[in-house]
């Protein structure tokens, strides 16, 4: 299984680095428990710095991307209703 893995977190990682411009990456994926991070390319344009599994990125707007998947996540467990009034809390 792990080779499979590798082969299709590597091809994605590869084709969203060449669609988005990205000059690097570290994607993490849980199977049944165990962690896998697999670091992909260098850290900016201008740095030949690998990318590596303790590589700190910046979030910037992808904060606002976080916040929302939580919000539907909450939703979703029936622990947030975004319809109901601000007043009822």
């Amino acid at each position: 299984m792990a080779g499979r893995l590798n082969e299709r977190v590597a091809a994605e990682a590869r084709e969203i680095q060449k669609q988005q411009d990205v000059p690097g990456m570290a994607l993490a994926v849980v199977v049944e428990g165990k962690q896998f991070v697999y670091p992909f390319g260098v850290r900016a344009k201008d740095s030949p710095q690998p990318v590596t599994g303790e590589t700190i990125f910046e979030l910037g707007s992808v904060r606002k991307v976080f916040t929302s998947l939580l919000v539907g996540y909450a939703q979703a467990q029936g622990k947030l209703e975004l319809a109901a009034l601000a007043s009822r809390c």
